[in-house]
């Protein structure tokens, strides 16, 4: 079981825009720990904060899991995009969102301006899958989800499975 709970689709915290990080103090190497461990025990490659029910601009990527990278771990915080090129549709998960399965567009290559765990600004480029997670959990901390990312076509699917997951009575 997970340190922090994942919060699931439909939470209000999940829609709202979290707080920028401005005390880089033990509260906070705490919850990043804590999200690592939550991370793991969920089997996923990105947690934001938010998704743990706390609404700071934190978030967590692991990829060593993942067959088409060769693993990287991950802290960004206060993590803002500032460069975008390239596009690829792929398949994309949500541990917020579990069981549904989304070919979501995002650009291939992105410059990140954020800070390490210890509050040291850092610039940086990504590719491919670490690209991707970034931009999926930047995201999640500007309340905006995967299914905002999709045409009607796959949002009606998803309302679809969620009646036969959860029938009225």
């Amino acid at each position: 079981m997970p340190i922090l709970p994942v919060v699931k689709y439909g939470h209000p915290v999940l829609r709202k825009p979290v707080k920028i990080v401005s005390e880089f103090d033990d509260k906070l190497t705490a919850l990043i720990d804590d999200m690592k461990d939550s991370l793991k025990a969920e089997d996923g490659i990105g947690l934001a904060a938010n998704q743990v029910g706390v609404p700071l601009h934190v978030l967590i990527i692991d990829t060593t899991s993942a067959d088409e990278d060769d693993g990287t771990t991950l802290t960004m915080i206060n993590a803002k995009i500032t460069k975008k090129s390239g596009n690829k549709t792929a398949e994309e998960g949500c541990l917020s969102i579990p069981g549904i399965r989304l070919q979501v567009s995002r650009a291939t290559r992105v410059k990140v301006e954020y800070c390490d765990e210890k509050g040291f600004p850092v610039v940086a480029v990504f590719e491919n899958l670490m690209a991707r997670v970034i931009q999926h959990e930047i995201d999640h901390l500007n309340g905006v989800f995967m299914v905002d990312r999709v045409g009607l076509a796959q949002r009606n699917q998803i309302a679809k499975l969620k009646e036969i997951r959860n029938p009225a009575n």
